[in-house]
């Protein structure tokens, strides 16, 4: 009988001290992030007439962050995207007209300071009617 109750003893010593021994979870985050105190998600549209030649910074990236555009749609292949005198995405091309970037999959970087602009290279007078959406990061 002594041999029992002496091993129902330990065995709540036992839990008690594993009860005991566990401490409280703490969550701390350790990977990259793409806020800073304000929405990361952003978008912008517009409808700037654009005679042939012409181009139109429609958003500058802040100084701190990138900029990463998931989705865009324009009204004309007259115009094209450029990342300030270069190129990113010809307003013709498969991915703006129903590719990757049509159906918001996009995966198109700026770096911070960037200006993203509307280039009409060689068309005729254009009405881009256009919307860009994606999310700021940390560089």
């Amino acid at each position: 009988m002594h041999k029992q109750i002496f091993a129902v003893a330990v065995l709540v010593a036992a839990i008690a001290y594993f009860i005991d021994s566990l401490g409280a979870a703490n969550a701390s985050f350790s990977g990259p992030t793409i806020t800073g105190g304000e929405s990361p998600w952003i978008s912008f549209a517009g409808d700037p007439t654009l005679l042939m030649g012409e181009s139109e910074t429609i958003y500058t990236v802040p100084s701190d962050r990138s900029l990463v555009i998931t989705g865009a749609r324009l009204s004309t292949s007259l115009v094209d995207l450029y990342e300030g005198e270069t190129l990113r995405i010809d307003g013709g091309s498969d991915a703006m007209s129903y590719g990757f970037l049509a159906h918001g999959n996009g995966h198109i970087s700026f770096p911070a300071g960037a200006e993203v602009r509307l280039v009409n290279p060689d068309g005729s007078s254009a009405r881009p009617y256009y919307i860009i959406f994606g999310y700021l990061a940390h560089p």
